[in-house]
């Protein structure tokens, strides 16, 4: 009897045990990045039989288990794919707001200001002065728009060498989650499986860090995660990785394209990518960097031709016909050079 209540004892101090180290394990890690509270669960130990009757045996330690709700993780992981993507594109779609709405470097005052002299020349076109001040507005104006093309271009640049680091970024941080499935596989690999919890919590925070770089769909089976981006290429697949690469572009050699390469895989995927920082640089550089050049060089061929067209229907002070105040933007030197 004696040894069987110090049994009793012993397995009521193990499991008290258990339960004050995961507490600690708990308050220890309150400030790591990603840990997940942890809990002892325990249960009955098996009963004896006396031959009148079962006498109890204690309790013993059951599980260790993580205090996770896999709907809430998820949810995180949505909405931090969402909050990256749009934060990326607000970032850079106020450097284009703050180029244009500015006094001094946006192009509604420019063309103001040359449109202003145009009509001073008009009222009094033999005063040499308002004569002198249109051509200076009128090469204030082509500075203006040169100077907004090399901004929009020099931000194109800037996003080529963060769509360069974003992937580098994704690719360890893949790798990095194929690895600990391979830690959480061999290290749960009985039949009983016990999870190793903190290699979980590491594992969820990879991917919680990676849905900050790009839109990513997570499918676990048998403990392992696989995770797909785009149009549901398979970036882990277990064990195994595939890359995201980055690639001269299709139609513009100047901008980064994303390719994404695995055994079976080599494709484009710059188009199919949503999500995070990755997804809102590419959504930013499609609906507003490209249309906002695009919308600058229409403005300044329509001005440019326009201007010439009426300056060459004019007389000068010797009654010649007038010629190109801009330059011809067909002209084949500058051709050439697109």
């Amino acid at each position: 009897m004696s040894t069987s209540l110090l049994s009793i004892g012993i397995s009521g101090l193990q499991a008290n045990q258990s339960q004050l180290s995961t507490i600690g394990h708990n308050i220890s890690n309150a400030n790591t990045e990603g840990y997940t509270r942890q809990e002892v669960i325990t249960e009955t130990k098996n009963s004896q039989f006396i031959g009148v009757g079962y006498i109890g045996t204690g309790v013993e330690v059951t599980q260790v288990r993580r205090i996770a709700d896999e709907f809430l993780t998820n949810e995180i992981r949505e909405s931090t794919q969402s909050f990256n993507s749009l934060e990326s594109y607000e970032t850079n779609i106020e450097q284009i707001d703050r180029l244009m709405a500015d006094d001094r470097t946006g192009l509604t005052p420019a063309l103001a200001d040359f449109f202003a002299s145009a009509q001073s020349a008009a009222d009094n076109p033999s005063y040499i002065p308002t004569r002198e001040v249109f051509i200076g507005q009128a090469n204030s104006l082509a500075d203006r728009f040169n100077t907004i093309q090399d901004k929009l271009e020099s931000q194109n640049t800037v996003i080529n060498g963060q769509i360069s680091a974003l992937t580098s970024e994704i690719n360890a941080l893949s790798e990095g989650i194929a690895q600990l499935n391979q830690d959480i596989s061999f290290s749960s690999g009985d039949i009983t499986y016990k999870a190793p919890n903190d290699l979980l919590d590491q594992r969820d925070e990879l991917v919680r860090k990676l849905s900050e770089k790009i839109n990513i769909e997570v499918v676990e089976h048998e403990g392992v995660y696989d995770i797909s981006i785009g149009n549901g290429q398979t970036l882990v697949l277990g064990f195994d990785v595939g890359r995201l690469e980055t690639i001269a572009g299709d139609t513009d050699p100047s901008r980064k394209d994303v390719k994404f390469v695995s055994s079976t895989e080599d494709l484009n995927l710059t188009e199919k990518i949503t999500g995070g920082e990755l997804g809102g640089l590419l959504t930013f550089r499609r609906e507003i960097l490209d249309t906002s050049l695009n919308s600058l060089g229409r403005i300044a061929i329509a001005v440019s031709s326009e201007i010439n067209n009426q300056h060459q229907l004019g007389l000068d002070l010797e009654g010649n016909f007038g010629e190109d105040i801009f330059q011809d933007l067909n002209a084949p030197e500058l051709t050439r050079d697109r």
